[in-house]
């Protein structure tokens, strides 16, 4: 089947709102911006000016009524459209071509951006507004409000220092969208309004009166957001309507009737097709992730949750699978046509823009059977033939899943546009059951919600995405240099011993935590404080609504957690196994360069010491099932697993690590100097969590995977691996080689793998002549990206990577 004439028109019109620093258009960089969106790219006022005003009118209020009625604001006022041969309709801003900014949230940085490198993105009359507002939201914007109630000491570590990166930007949650198609918006109205007459009558007697006025502001908020999102679904059904009256052409006059209907129906009722279940899911979506405010990710179980409306249309008769296929392109259109403002340092690292929309598919039920049904395989399908950055899919492999969804799987990873991600439903399960405590109920509805983040579709499990980053590359040179920084001079870490006194790398490992445990304690006070503003500043009383244990409670998901999770990540572990590796063989071991000549030639950035660098790169690394160096491996990861246990968040409960780095690792390793590993100043970490440094893995796939395994997910975390095949190592004659790789994948119970599988001339060529390669696709880490829209520094990393073959091994 080919994209038929309708997506393919749909899919000429997007204006892709991914950031940059290679192209506008494709005229190379624009002197002086440190960023860039694509060409076409509009900043979206309105969105900002709607809230500012909102907040005016209702400065007395309480903060979530205030929320509640911002939201309202927005979606009776905001400027509605619906574009050519759309089947499901919705957007996020103002024009096609806009991205929304969140003055609520953020005001410094994009004070100083949006007078320089965004202005472009503005006319003058607009930015003199946007000048405007956030001038009214200085010191009101929640982020850096944390600095304000934490020590000045501590508050100085949340700036960028090359060691810890903290902050926060989006959240993290998944909505219950398999209620939302059971009883619609008015069935959640229904039981809010029970809950709060309940409230006003017999609860008013038994419950403290904080708890009173605490529920009922919930209450009162759910109820206006959730007739707000119905009045603006109502608002797409009257310009339907109006559009159908003047339209000529008869199928698109009947396509538009049908929208009028369904928008006038979901969500707030039950949908009764197919179409309706996606247009439900469409309209909450885009609140709930862009319009209430920026969630990051999604990792809804579409082939679960839309199943039951696709199978009643199959049986009824009123649909066909290329129907089915058609709309979920839609839906994936959809999601290439959204995004938002983001901070400058996340343009290298971030998802370049597009928010991490991701499917989820396959795996096994909640009762343990296996999960996979028509729909996955469609899913599959129509991501296959339109072929998008958006959206990223997560593919559950299950050891009951049939083979043919296996085969489909690796198809999907054959095509070349760096879909799917492989995750391995033996480590994950356990793992949630074991890290916050889910039932193995709960723990087998999981779904990928960005990266590697992992949520429990309808549990309260909010969290901050944007946590804090643990440099650990960064941490080792400061145990080499008694938490003196060789780039501000400063004493940035803790005043570990003299380098010159260590006599194995035991000394250096010793030193090394004490530097992790150094940072992880400032990173958390500082995410506890931020958490502690999102409480009292950015409630979500309308992604509250779609979760039942916050109906029930009467307490928004800002507050109110199932499960809970703190995670810091942690960047550069195999940089910091291969670093020890290297001084351990040739410093203690066989003395071939002393701790002070190599202290020396690492200050120096191995200026003039290109032979004593070569020496360090041949010592064993870590990739190539080489126990020398593997063993060592485990003890950085596991001690710093343990090291950062030692933390306790704000709840009393030991610290989990998290492997949602997504590109991080490359934008922040630019204050790390040259590491024992043979690695310069400022390159990149090694990529993902768990990658191995790139180029260093030579002794093939499986290799790779048998050094990778001897670190335990369950002992550590959810770990990010990244491998690179050419294309013909998953079809023809290696077909069955690369299904035996990936059982052994599974089998030796490592967490995730998702491929590269592009031609290395095709990415040499696309640097050499980008408009020729606008839709050359590469799964930079935990996102796929155009690979024109990177960096040349980071396109060169992917390119460096090993291409991996069953050829030579």
């Amino acid at each position: 089947m080919s994209i038929t004439a309708k997506i393919q028109r749909l899919v000429d019109g997007i204006v892709v709102k991914t950031t940059g620093v290679t192209r506008t258009g494709y005229d190379v960089v624009v002197p002086g911006k440190g960023q860039q969106y694509a060409l076409g790219v509009k900043l979206d006022v309105e969105r900002a000016r709607l809230v500012t005003q909102s907040y005016e009118e209702t400065e007395n209020e309480p903060v979530i009524l205030k929320r509640a009625e911002a939201l309202k604001k927005v979606l009776e006022d905001m400027t509605i459209y619906i574009k050519d041969d759309e089947l499901l309709v919705g957007a996020m801003s103002d024009a096609h071509e806009s991205i929304p900014f969140y003055p609520e949230v953020y005001w410094r940085w994009l004070s100083k951006s949006i007078n320089t490198d965004l202005k472009y993105l503005v006319n003058d009359q607009e930015l003199e507004e946007v000048n405007q507002i956030l001038d009214y939201w200085k010191n009101k914007s929640a982020h850096g409000k944390e600095r304000e109630v934490i020590p000045k000491d501590i508050a100085a570590y949340e700036r960028w220092n090359g060691a810890l990166f903290s902050t926060y930007d989006w959240d993290c949650l998944l909505p219950d969208y398999d209620w939302l198609m059971k009883v619609g918006l008015n069935g959640v109205i229904d039981i809010v309004e029970a809950k709060l007459r309940k409230l006003n009558t017999s609860d008013i007697y038994n419950l403290p009166i904080a708890d009173y006025i605490e529920k009922r502001e919930f209450y009162e908020a759910s109820l206006i957001s959730l007739r707000a999102v119905i009045a603006w679904a109502n608002r797409y059904a009257k310009l339907a309507k109006e559009k159908a009256a003047v339209e000529t052409n008869p199928q698109r006059k009947q396509e538009l009737e049908k929208i009028a209907e369904m928008c006038s129906w979901v969500p707030a009722n039950p949908p009764r097709t197919f179409q309706e279940a996606l247009q439900s899911f469409v309209f909450c979506h885009l609140v709930c992730n862009f319009i209430e405010q920026p969630l990051v990710g999604l990792g809804i179980r579409l082939d679960q949750v839309m199943y039951p409306s696709y199978k009643a249309d199959v049986e009824a008769g009123r649909i066909t699978k290329e129907d089915a296929i058609e709309l979920l392109e839609s839906l994936w259109i959809k999601f290439m046509e959204v995004g938002f403002v983001q901070p400058p340092i996340w343009s290298g690292a971030g998802g370049a823009g597009l928010a991490w929309q991701n499917i989820t598919v396959g795996g096994v039920t909640p009762e343990g059977d296996d999960a996979t049904n028509e729909l996955s395989y469609l899913i599959v399908e129509s991501a296959n033939e339109v072929r998008l950055q958006q959206p990223p899919i997560e593919f559950r492999y299950s050891c009951k899943a049939p083979g043919s969804f296996i085969d489909a799987g690796i198809d999907l990873a054959a095509a070349g546009f760096a879909q799917p991600a492989f995750f391995n439903d033996d480590v994950l399960i356990p793992l949630l059951m074991e890290e916050v405590g889910a039932s193995i109920e709960d723990a087998r509805e999981y779904g990928i919600n960005n990266c590697m983040h992992y949520q429990i579709p309808g549990k309260a499990m909010f969290y901050r995405a944007s946590t804090y980053y643990l440099c650990l590359p960064k941490m080792l040179e400061l145990a080499l240099s008694q938490g003196m920084d060789k780039f501000s001079g400063k004493q940035l870490g803790a005043r570990t011993p003299d380098p010159l006194t260590f006599t194995s790398i035991d000394d250096i490992m010793k030193a090394y935590l004490e530097q992790v445990y150094f940072f992880a304690v400032k990173g958390q006070i500082i995410h506890d404080a931020g958490e502690l503003v999102i409480e009292q500043r950015l409630p979500r009383p309308f992604a509250s609504s779609l979760l039942k244990a916050c109906v029930e409670e009467g307490q928004d998901c800002v507050k109110y957690h199932e499960y809970y999770r703190s995670p810091p990540m942690a960047l550069g572990g195999v940089n910091v196994a291969d670093s020890l590796a290297a001084i351990k063989k040739n410093v203690f071991e066989e003395k071939r360069v002393t701790m002070e000549e190599l202290l020396d030639a690492l200050k120096n950035d191995w200026e003039e010491k290109e032979e004593l660098r070569q020496l360090m790169l041949q010592a064993p690394k870590f990739g190539n099932d080489n126990d020398y160096v593997d063993s060592i491996a485990q003890d950085v990861f596991y001690k710093t697993t343990q090291e950062v246990a030692k933390v306790k968040n704000r709840y009393g409960n030991p610290v989990h690590m998290d492997g949602t780095v997504a590109a991080a690792y490359y934008g922040f390793s630019s204050l790390t100097g040259a590491t024992p590993d043979g690695r310069r100043a400022k390159q990149a970490y090694n990529d993902g969590t768990i990658s191995p440094v790139q180029g260093q893995d030579t002794n093939g796939p499986t290799a790779v995977l048998k050094s990778v395994s001897k670190i335990d997910p369950l002992l550590t975390w959810n770990h990010l691996l990244n491998q690179k095949f050419m294309p013909q190592f998953l079809q023809g004659e290696y077909l069955d080689m690369f299904k035996s790789y990936l059982r052994t994948w599974h089998d030796l119970g490592i967490h995730h793998v998702q491929f590269n599988t592009q031609k290395l001339e095709d990415l040499l060529d696309a640097k050499e002549h980008p408009e020729r390669h606008t839709d050359l696709i590469v799964r930079v880490c935990g996102y796929a990206a155009c690979f024109i829209d990177l960096s040349s520094a980071l396109q060169d990393e992917v390119i460096k990577r090993t291409a991996q073959s069953f050829a030579e091994h």
